[in-house]
C-alpha cells in the first residue's frame, strides 16, 4: 500500500541540445540594440539556465519529464521590460521554443529538423499598456530585431559576453 507518494523513476536516453540548434556563446551576454534614429537599448542578461533531466519522475506531487532546457532572461535598459527566451528538447526529440515577457507568452512546438533550420521566427505582439513592442524576431533563440509601436526597428549592434 502506498499512502504518501509512489515515486516512479525511469531513466531515458536524452541527448543535449546541440550547437547547430542554439549556440549559447552567441546569446549568453548583454545585447546592445540601436534604431535608425541612433537611440540605444541594451538587453542585460539577468539569468540563464541549462538543465538536463535524464530521469523521468512521476508521483502524485511530481511530474518531471526527461529533457534538456536552455533559457535566458534579459532586462531592457530602456524600460521595455523583462523577456525570457528558452528552448526545450523532450525525449521524443521534439522542441518547444518559448518567449515570455514584453506582453508575449508564446510557445512554438517544432521538430528537430525545423529547430536546426536557420529560419527567422517572427512574433507579433498585440498592443498592450505594459509594452512598447509591436514585433520581435528570432533566429536560433537569438533576437534578430524588434519593432516598437512607433515603428522604430531596433537591430543588434554589439554583443557583450557574460557569465553569471
Amino acid at each position: 500500500m502506498c499512502f504518501v507518494s509512489c515515486l516512479r523513476k525511469t531513466k531515458c536516453n536524452i541527448t543535449p541540445i546541440r550547437f547547430n540548434v542554439v549556440d549559447t556563446l552567441q546569446i549568453k551576454g548583454d545585447i546592445v540594440f540601436e534604431n535608425k534614429l541612433g537611440n540605444v537599448d541594451t538587453l542585460v542578461l539577468i539569468d540563464h539556465y541549462n538543465i538536463l533531466n535524464e530521469v523521468t519522475k512521476k508521483s502524485l506531487m511530481t511530474d518531471i519529464e526527461c529533457g534538456h532546457s536552455l533559457g535566458f532572461d534579459y532586462d531592457s535598459s530602456n524600460g521595455f521590460g523583462t523577456i525570457s527566451i528558452g528552448i526545450k528538447k523532450d525525449h521524443k526529440n521534439e522542441y518547444t521554443f518559448s518567449v515570455n515577457g514584453f506582453c508575449i507568452s508564446k510557445e512554438i512546438k517544432m521538430s528537430k529538423k525545423v529547430a536546426e533550420k536557420d529560419s527567422l521566427i517572427t512574433i507579433d505582439i498585440e498592443k498592450c499598456d505594459k509594452s512598447k513592442l509591436k514585433k520581435i524576431a528570432f533566429r536560433k533563440l537569438k533576437i534578430e530585431y524588434f519593432e516598437t509601436q512607433d515603428g522604430n526597428i531596433w537591430k543588434p549592434i554589439k554583443f557583450i559576453p557574460r557569465s553569471l
